[in-house]
C-alpha cells in the first residue's frame, strides 16, 4: 500500500488502478475547459516553478486533474484527501503515477489518500 522511492513517496490502495483513473482523467479534462486553458496559456512559462503546494481536498477525478495542472505549471505538489470516504482509489493511483510514469516506476505527485481510511490513518495522512 505504501513506498518510498527517489520520485515520490505515496501511500494508496492499488497502483494498478491508475490505468483506469488515467482514463476517466482524460475524459474529465474535457469537462475542464479552465484548467485546459490555463495550461495551454501558461503551461510553457511555469509560472508556479518554486512553489511547495500541500492540498486536502476531495482525490477525485476532477481533483486530479487540478493537481495535474498545478505541476503542469510548474508547482510541487503533495496530496491528501480531506475525507476517509470521499476518494476514488482509482484517481489517487493516477495521480502517484503521473502522465508519463508506469505502475512499477511512479513518476506523478506524492498522494496519501484512499477510500476508508481510519480516523488514525487520516491524521498519519494529513
Amino acid at each position: 500500500m505504501s513506498t518510498l522511492s527517489a520520485k515520490t513517496d505515496y501511500r494508496v490502495a492499488d497502483l494498478n488502478l491508475a490505468p483506469f483513473g488515467r482514463k476517466e482523467i482524460h475524459l474529465a479534462e474535457h469537462e475542464m475547459p479552465g484548467l485546459r486553458s490555463l495550461r495551454k496559456e501558461f503551461g510553457a512559462s511555469k509560472p508556479l516553478k518554486g512553489c511547495r503546494i500541500s492540498g486536502s481536498l476531495h482525490m477525485t477525478i476532477q481533483t486530479a486533474v487540478l493537481i495535474e495542472t498545478l505541476t503542469e505549471l510548474g508547482a510541487e505538489v503533495r496530496w491528501a484527501s480531506c475525507n476517509i470516504f470521499s476518494t476514488q482509489d482509482h484517481a489517487a493511483a493516477a495521480v502517484v503515477v503521473g502522465p508519463e510514469g508506469t505502475v512499477d516506476n511512479p513518476q506523478g505527485v506524492p498522494v496519501f489518500a484512499w477510500k476508508g481510511e481510519t480516523l488514525e490513518e487520516y491524521w498519519w495522512c494529513t
